[in-house]
Parts: C-alpha cells; sequence; structure tokens
C-alpha cells in the first residue's frame, strides 16, 4: 500500500501476512522470506557570510539491512516461525574526528588517541554492564549482576578488555574526543554529523592589494567518515550464560571491522596570482584511516601528509639577457614557466590492542620535483623543455628506496 511506496519498511510483515492467511500452512515449504530495507538521507547547504568567504557543509547517511529466513507453519507451535534468521547490514555516516586530527606519532610509533582508546574500555564496560543488565536484552536475566567485578580479566562480568561492544565504543569515543562516561552507546547516530568546504576568494578585492594582485583564493576542506560493513545479529544474543573469563554475545557482530576516514583536502591551501603573470600555490593535505577489526584484536592505521608547493610564470615581450646579431632577443610570444614541488610521507602500522605492539607494514616518502619552460613560438609550433625527478624512500625494509628522472625537449607543429 501507500506505507511501502512512501518507503516504509514494517519488520513485521511476513507475520501479518499470516495472521491473514495470505501464506500456506504446508510445512515443508522451502521458499526462504527476503527483506531488504534501506535508508539514504543527504542534505547540504551553503553560506556566504560576506563577499567571497563561503562555507559549503554537508552530511549523509546510509543504512541497509537484509532479512533472510525461512518463513514457515511449525506443527508442533502451532504457529508460523523463523527458521535459520539472519540479518545482515551496512551501515555509513558522516563523522566527526577534527579534536584528534593533530594526534602525532611517536618514535615508536606511539599514539595518544590509541593510548586513550585503551583506557576507555573500563568506563565502556561498566556502562555497557549497566545498560545491558537493566534495560537490554539481559535485563530479566542477570538483573542481580550489575557492577559484579571478573576476576580473572578485572573487568565487568560479562564485558572483558575484549569484547566486542567495549571496543567499538572505546574505539568511537576515542577517536572522536568525546568522554567514555558521556559517548552515546550505539554507533547508529539518528542526527549525521557535517562536512565542510570553505573558500575565500575577498583579499584581491581589498584596496592596496587588488592593484598588484588579481586573485587570492584560500581554501580549506575536512570530510570524516564512518563505515561498519557486513554487521548481523547473533541468534543467541540475550539467550547465553554469564560466566567468567567469558564475555556476552554483542547485539551485532563485526564481520569486516569498523572503519573511520578522515581527509583535509587541503587543511589549508593557499592560491595567489598577481597582475603580472606570477603564480605561488601552497598547500598541506592530510588524511587517516583507522580500521578496528574485533575479531583478531588489532588496528590497522594508515596516515598521509602532504605538502604541495608551485609556482609559475607567464609573459609575453620577454627580453633575454644576451644578443644575435646585435639585436636583444625578445620572446614576443607567450611564455610559460612553472616550477612543482611535493612532499607526500605515508606509512601503515598494524596496533595489536592486547600486546601494545605497533609493526610498520609499508609506508613510502615521495619526494617530486617538476620544472617546465613552455614556448608558443608560433600559432602552429610549441616549444617544451620539461625535467621530472622522484625520490621513494619505503619505510620497511620489504622495498627499496628508488629514484626516477627524466627530462627532455618537445616540439609540437599543429597542422591546420
Amino acid at each position: 500500500g501507500f506505507p511501502f511506496i512512501l518507503g516504509g519498511q514494517d519488520e513485521s510483515i511476513r507475520y501479518s501476512f499470516a495472521q491473514q492467511g495470505f501464506m500456506t500452512t504446508d510445512t515443508i515449504q522451502n521458499s526462504r522470506y527476503l527483506q531488504l530495507s534501506s535508508l539514504n538521507i543527504t542534505g547540504s547547504a551553503t553560506i556566504e557570510p560576506f563577499s567571497g568567504f563561503r562555507i559549503s557543509v554537508n552530511f549523509n547517511k546510509r543504512q541497509s539491512i537484509n532479512t533472510s529466513s525461512n518463513f514457515r507453519f511449525d506443527d508442533e507451535l502451532g504457529e508460523f516461525s523463523d527458521l535459520g534468521l539472519t540479518e545482515v547490514a551496512n551501515f555509513t555516516t558522516s563523522f566527526g574526528m577534527w579534536a584528534t586530527m593533530f594526534d602525532k606519532l611517536g618514535d615508536d610509533y606511539s599514539s595518544a588517541a590509541f593510548d586513550q582508546f585503551k583506557n576507555n574500555r573500563f568506563v565502556i564496560a561498566s556502562r555497557l554492564q549497566a545498560q545491558e543488565f537493566t534495560e537490554g536484552a539481559y535485563a530479566g536475566i542477570y538483573g542481580d549482576s550489575i557492577n559484579m567485578q571478573d576476576d580473572i580479566t578485572g573487568f565487568p562480568l560479562g564485558f572483558s578488555q575484549t569484547h566486542q561492544d567495549v571496543l567499538l565504543y572505546a574505539f568511537l569515543s576515542a577517536y572522536s574526543g568525546k568522554n567514555a562516561a558521556d559517548v552515546q552507546l550505539s554507533p547508529f547516530r539518528a542526527i549525521p554529523v557535517p562536512n565542510w568546504r570553505i573558500n575565500y576568494n575577498g583579499l584581491s578585492k581589498l584596496k592596496g592589494i587588488k592593484e598588484v594582485f588579481s586573485n587570492i583564493s584560500i581554501k580549506h576542506a575536512y570530510s570524516s567518515t564512518l563505515n561498519m560493513g557486513s554487521f548481523f545479529q547473533p541468534l543467541d544474543y540475550g539467550t547465553d550464560t554469564l560466566q567468567h573469563g567469558e564475555n556476552l554475545v554483542t547485539k551485532y557482530g563485526y564481520q569486516s571491522g569498523i572503519t573511520l576516514i578522515e581527509r583535509l583536502t587541503p587543511l589549508l591551501g593557499i592560491d595567489v596570482t598577481t597582475k603580472d603573470g606570477l603564480t605561488i600555490r601552497l598547500e598541506y593535505k592530510f588524511d587517516r584511516t583507522l580500521t578496528l577489526n574485533m575479531r583478531n584484536l588489532q588496528m590497522v592505521e594508515i596516515r598521509n601528509r602532504e605538502y604541495v608547493v608551485g609556482g609559475g610564470f607567464r609573459t609575453t615581450g620577454m627580453r633575454l639577457p644576451f644578443k644575435y646579431n646585435g639585436d636583444r632577443v625578445i620572446l614576443k610570444n607567450d611564455l610559460n614557466i612553472r616550477f612543482d614541488f611535493s612532499l607526500r610521507d605515508g606509512v601503515t602500522l598494524v596496533r595489536q590492542i592486547e600486546t601494545d605492539e605497533v609493526i610498520p607494514t609499508s609506508g613510502i616518502k615521495t619526494i617530486s620535483i617538476k620544472p617546465s619552460i613552455d614556448y608558443k613560438i608560433n600559432d602552429n609550433l610549441n616549444f617544451r623543455a620539461f625535467y621530472n625527478r622522484n625520490v621513494n624512500t619505503p619505510k620497511t625494509s620489504n622495498s627499496f628506496p628508488t629514484a626516477l628522472t627524466d627530462f627532455g625537449i618537445t616540439l609540437r607543429y599543429t597542422m591546420q
């Protein structure tokens, strides 16, 4: 009906159909019941508080749930029931990690944010135990075990330092910069955190500056995303036994882990063009990807930083400092001189949560230098001289340092 057309997804619709007699009571039917529900929320806005200063914000939230079961009539129960019920879901939302964006790595790859993640686990475990034993699936079973400690793990009973939900919320609170005592104990935020982009090009319009510069552009962009791929609801959630040294089953199981992605593209970028044809470009970019794998108790951290410096000069009628046949050489047509330099430094770390071991598995520092000269001899003939050099220095012994240099001169003739 209309609720379905408008996006409604009734999770109990199969029971409604059975009650209304729309389904067969044949106990040997083996066609599986399948239901796919999805939610996609996006939003964006742009504001310009004053001329030349523009702020763009956007957010997104995507969720899909695939439910499958052999839903049929059970003679013994005298009613319809699910056999082999499975729910597999994916969830993505814009997130906020700016509180730890400047988290520095020590010489031994230590990280204050990672240390905070481990320290958050006890607080999170205590909160989860209180929540599950008072209002969760275990409320009617273990309500009298609140605040009980496990003498084997030293953590609240049923929620040790390796419990998947303990790891999840300790991870999210640490890297979002929130207090473990206050962070929401659910990754499914109702309202996504916005990302943003800021551009300002109004400086070149100010008196005293516009006489020299034709353009001054300052930009900044931030984006962060939380990805949860292939998580499911275990069938024995809320029915297992509370034991010392063991974890209770989590509400959701995470097959591919949890990933946080943060990008500053750039943190700060400046483009300047003068009226004399000089251009200058400065950029600093940063990104990191954090993947928490709760099955093998490790976190993979990928970090990349890039510094970009570029400059150019375009002119017409340039006088060269030498003569030919007694006359000063003048380049009458367009001459474009450019120089680009970039330094990109990246590393991939595997952090073992229980042993505190940090293993750099890959990473490379790349230095790139690219000067070039382009001159338009006439409408048909173009001259170009270039030099490119790339130096790669790996962070591990798995690969070798390399350097690549190429240079040359090209003449391009265009037939019209």
